[in-house]
């Protein structure tokens, strides 16, 4: 056994040594003539007891027991102790107690039983000890830790001088007395000290009441044992008066200890129900103060309100009224929802909840009158729930006794409100902070499939500068635009705005997109196509959603564009005058349809690049986009006079017709809005054609509809000034001029909606 182990084991190799030592002692010092060898075993014996007392106080200190499991933990052992005098008096006529005798040398073999009694009461004493300092000492500080030793000592000192009571010692017998009336004095000082009755709950003073009765009679009993002139009381004394003394004292330092316990706990009762109340009340803000942070669910945490508001009000029924939410009881308690309902309407007839500041009482005879019931209650208090950021409710506790709440109680009511306002407001902030983390998920899901779904690369066509740009909103939008490649080297085009936002705008993008792509390849011109998306659309949208959408067809030979809108914006046409450029001839261009041919890649796509802008983003929303987006087909250039008009100064040729900016608006409903033949039969296609200089523009309404901190729109007109007075040479510049425009114009408003641009200028 190492030395770790022998040092867990001290107490039981202590009592051993102990046992050994004074069986030794006693056999060693056989004449009570000799008084220094009486005085040696008996201060040993003394000693080695306050050893064995010091070891287990110091093995039992960790243990936490309540004072009840102690009491009944003395009640088992003197129980225990009684049955062992009774049970040597059954048995004790087999030993010659005669031959027992203090003054004289006994046998080996008569001795031996007497030990082992002796031992088994060695062990009982330091038990009562050792249980009666932990009760001593049960919620105290150590700072009276002077008053119990002084009573050890004593005790101890009143054992060792009883040996002056009898034979030749008689004459100093006073000085037992005055020891055993210090004692008794120290014993009824240290029981008088008995603080932690008051804490006990009403239940667990009723089992104190009965447990001290029983001990009472135990301990007079037991002191019986020992000084009655029975075969076990001479076994006792003859082995050691002094140690039979002590075990006397501690017998009657139990009796006195459960005399006092008894009219304490008597005197305690007439106030356990109002300790029991606040010890409640104590708990169960200190209780509900720990599920602030763990409790979040508003359900849950209605629940656990209401019933902590039960336990510390003294209420019969409690419930919680939700702002915001038609006033409907959650965390009903103690009374039926219906019931509940009826009196929360009849409250809320007789005041407006958002007034209340403080607890109110209100009289339910009045609601009797006409209302009814399971059980019948004669007040209603409200109690308010509120933050220092808002009010969330109100608290309803019912009261079936006429008995108002006092203003302690009113305090501790609103302390717990005030505690569950915290609780609540806790729960909605991390409710909302999980809210906006999924819908920022859902954003980033939304933001990825928006960039997989416009193209990655733009169509490189001979004799024409084509340019995109996407600038996606903080929330993501329905914004779409691509292009097809179509028979006899056309190309189709697409802009298009889905309502809604988020993902479900996302998922019915792709959607449109796959239609688009089908039936591009399938129809011969954009009506077509567009009628025969929206009867596929039918069985795709909700009945909320619908998509504006702009389709044309470019023949990049002859520049033809058939065009037709659904609900869209407008798209601006940038034209001569005349319709005819001075320097153009009636010969024909070449044949580049190859070359198209060549340029054209549906395979492909293009990659979203920035487009510079001296604005930056447009509006206050940083967060938005990183950058402007739009296809790397034309290389940055320089804007070239983008707010210089003709008449501000531009020398122009008397021959040279005048731009205009011309809106292509022909009829249709947006898709999703109407499936029947009506659809079809308004839906009108414009056909012209786009000549060399001259620029197609169209926009999602992110652009017109962008706001200023006046709360003005761009609008449609300042677009087609801008676009009108613009002479810059490539749609990238005509793109970074608009952009920058826009950032001018929204200021610090942030952007909501998602801006496209598509341009198509022929060169």
């Amino acid at each position: 056994m190492n030395h770790h182990h022998i040092l867990k084991y001290r107490f039981l190799f202590a009592g051993i040594f102990a046992l050994i030592a004074l069986a030794f002692l006693r056999l060693l010092f056989v004449t009570g003539d000799t008084t220094g060898g009486v005085l040696i075993l008996e201060i040993s014996s003394a000693l080695f007891f306050f050893f064995l007392l010091s070891e287990s106080i110091n093995q039992t200190k960790a243990v936490k027991v309540e004072p009840i499991g102690y009491l009944l933990a003395l009640l088992i052992t003197t129980f225990i102790a009684i049955s062992l005098k009774l049970l040597f008096d059954t048995f004790g006529k087999h030993f010659i107690v005669s031959k027992i005798n203090y003054e004289a040398l006994t046998s080996t073999v008569d001795f031996l039983p007497v030990l082992v009694i002796n031992a088994v009461l060695l062990a009982i004493s330091v038990f009562y000890l050792t249980i009666f300092r932990h009760l001593f000492y049960f919620r105290r500080t150590k700072a009276k830790n002077l008053d119990f030793n002084a009573m050890l000592i004593f005790m101890g000192l009143t054992g060792l001088t009883s040996i002056l009571t009898e034979g030749k010692y008689k004459d100093y017998q006073y000085f037992y007395m005055a020891f055993l009336i210090v004692t008794i004095l120290l014993m009824i000082i240290n029981c008088a000290r008995i603080g932690w009755i008051t804490f006990l709950e009403k239940r667990q003073k009723l089992q104190l009441l009965v447990i001290s009765v029983v001990m009472i009679v135990l301990f007079a009993l037991y002191q019986n044992t020992l000084l009655d002139d029975s075969s076990y009381q001479q076994v006792l004394k003859h082995y050691s008066k002094a140690f039979l003394e002590f075990h006397w004292i501690i017998a009657m330092y139990g009796m006195i200890f459960f005399i006092i316990l008894f009219f304490t706990t008597l005197f305690h009762l007439p106030t356990a129900d109002v300790i029991d109340k606040r010890t409640k009340e104590i708990s169960s803000l200190h209780y509900f103060s720990e599920l602030i942070n763990r409790v979040l669910d508003t359900e849950e945490l209605s629940e656990t309100i209401t019933e902590l508001a039960l336990n510390i009000s003294g209420a019969n029924a409690s419930w919680l009224l939700f702002f915001g939410n038609e006033n409907k009881a959650a965390g009903i308690k103690g009374v039926g929802y219906l019931a509940s309902e009826k009196i929360s309407n009849y409250l809320h007839r007789k005041t407006d909840f958002t007034t209340i500041k403080s607890p109110v009482s209100f009289d339910l005879k009045e609601f009797y009158h006409s209302e009814t019931t399971d059980e019948k209650y004669d007040h209603a208090y409200l109690v308010p729930v509120s933050s220092y950021s808002r009010m969330h409710g109100v608290l309803v506790l019912l009261n079936k006794n006429s008995v108002a709440f006092d203003q302690t109680e009113k305090n501790l009511i609103k302390t717990f409100a005030d505690y569950a306002a915290v609780a609540i407001e806790n729960s909605r902030l991390l409710n909302e902070s999980i809210e906006k983390e999924r819908l920022e998920r859902e954003l980033d899901v939304a933001r990825q499939m928006q960039r997989k779904i416009l193209p990655e690369k733009l169509p490189e066509l001979p004799g024409y500068d084509i340019e995109a740009v996407f600038i996606p909103a903080f929330e993501v939008g329905g914004d779409y635009y691509d292009f097809f490649r179509l028979a006899d080297n056309k190309v189709g085009f697409v802009i298009a705005d889905v309502s809604g936002k988020g993902i479900s705008a996302a998922f019915v993008m792709a959607e449109l997109k796959g239609v688009l792509e089908s039936f591009s390849t399938m129809k011969s011109n954009p009506k077509e196509i567009l009628v025969a998306a929206n009867s596929v659309l039918k069985k795709i949208l909700d009945r909320r959603m619908f998509i504006t959408a702009m389709y044309g067809i470019l023949n990049p030979k002859t520049g033809d564009v058939s065009l037709v809108r659904a609900g869209h914006c407008p798209a601006l046409h940038k034209t001569f005058s005349d319709g005819k450029r001075p320097d153009e001839s009636e010969e024909k261009r070449p044949d580049d349809s190859d070359a198209i041919d060549k340029k054209l890649n549906r395979n492909g796509g293009f990659e979203i690049e920035s487009v510079t802008s001296g604005g930056g983003e447009v509006g206050a929303n940083k967060s938005a986009s990183s950058g402007v987006e739009r296809g790397p087909v034309i290389s940055d250039g320089d804007e070239k006079g983008t707010n210089e008009s003709a008449a501000a100064g531009e020398e122009m040729n008397p021959k040279t017709p005048v731009m205009v900016i011309e809106e292509k608006q022909p009829v249709g409903f947006g898709l999703g809005m109407n499936f029947t033949g009506k659809f079809e039969k308004t839906l009108q296609e414009e056909n012209f054609v786009l000549k060399r200089g001259e620029q197609l523009v169209m926009f999602t309404d992110g652009v017109n509809e962008m706001k200023n901190e006046q709360m003005e729109d761009y609008g449609i007109k300042r677009l087609k000034s801008l676009l009108l007075n613009f002479t810059g040479d490539t749609g990238n510049e005509l793109a970074s001029h608009i952009v920058k425009d826009l950032t001018q114009f929204a200021g610090t408003k942030p952007q909501h909606d998602d801006i496209t641009l598509l341009i198509i200028k022929r060169i």
